[in-house]
């Protein structure tokens, strides 16, 4: 066995980003992006995902995204055992009000070509709520804390050996139990709710990363037998023994 922890993919923009989406028409529309999404920062140190009640019918969500390049930094012939998605609690500007706030899963992303440039109502909406990772993670307000979301063996695991296969690149969106929630008439937050990750510009120990744990490929033994003629090695290495 061996493990690679991958950074945020830095190949095009958009490797993590925020999204805004406020709502004047109820918790659920603001969830589905129904009132104005704008586009929010693009890495830096730390991360907001606000999910506030603004008051009345109006409410605050934002979505954090993030993107690992699995083809290009995992060997292309590794079979792939373990996935986990790692990030880091902030909590410089924190408050909670809803316990359901602190709950998160991390859902797919349906594009992998996503930033904080475009359309942001169409980013919004490209997001996959049915491939999600196991059991809610209860996410630490701790400084420094380690939030690990350990994809086991469901289907958000089997899109990162899809992607690593197809040798591309996976993307992921960050959401709490109160946005998921809200497609089953869940409960909206209370109050005001603010909690920070850490993100591409802090210290290299507690930025994101997803760590992806694989078998290598083995390759056989084989004899040759040379009788004349050369042999040409274009990569790898050749022993000789008696």
């Amino acid at each position: 066995m061996a493990s690679v922890d991958l950074s945020l993919d830095t190949g095009i923009p958009g490797g993590t980003f925020q999204l805004r989406s406020r709502g004047t028409s109820g918790w659920p529309g603001t969830v589905t992006g129904d009132g104005s999404v704008f586009n929010g920062s693009d890495g830096g140190a730390i991360q907001d995902y606000l999910q506030n009640l603004d008051g009345g019918s109006n409410f605050t969500i934002d979505r954090l995204h993030y993107r690992f390049d699995v083809g290009g930094d995992v060997p292309a012939d590794a079979t792939i055992t373990a996935v986990s998605l790692f990030l880091y609690t902030n909590n410089s500007s924190q408050n909670i009000t809803d316990a359901k706030y602190l709950k998160s899963k991390i859902a797919k992303a349906t594009s992998v070509t996503l930033n904080n440039a475009g359309t942001a109502a169409t980013t919004w909406d490209a997001i996959d709520y049915s491939v999600l990772h196991g059991d809610y993670v209860d996410v630490s307000t701790t400084q420094g804390g380690e939030n690990e979301f350990d994809f086991g063996s469901g289907d958000l695991f089997d899109y990162v050996v899809d992607q690593h296969a197809a040798g591309t690149k996976a993307a992921f969106w960050h959401l709490t139990q109160l946005e998921i929630d809200a497609a089953s008439g869940g409960d909206p937050p209370t109050g005001a709710n603010t909690n920070q990750f850490n993100s591409t510009l802090a210290p290299s120990a507690v930025r994101p990363k997803l760590t992806i744990t694989f078998t290598a490929a083995t390759h056989p033994n084989a004899n040759i037998k040379l009788t004349g003629g050369s042999i040409k090695l274009s990569g790898g290495s050749l022993k000789v023994g008696v």
